[in-house]
């Protein structure tokens, strides 16, 4: 994201979290645990080429 458009998603998230954890409990300890999870490698077909210098 560009940083305008960071700056103004944390300060949703800054307002939303603490609700989504009462309407939503077990989403948000799913979604805690995802993003604790290791990002998985692209496949060969979509990793940028290299190229030379």
């Amino acid at each position: 994201y560009q940083p305008a458009k960071r700056e103004e998603m944390k300060q949703i998230m800054r307002w939303a979290g603490p609700r989504m954890l009462w309407r939503h409990p077990i989403l948000t300890v799913r979604h805690l645990i995802d993003d604790k999870r290791p990002v998985p490698e692209l496949p060969e077909k979509y990793r940028p080429k290299k190229t030379r210098e």
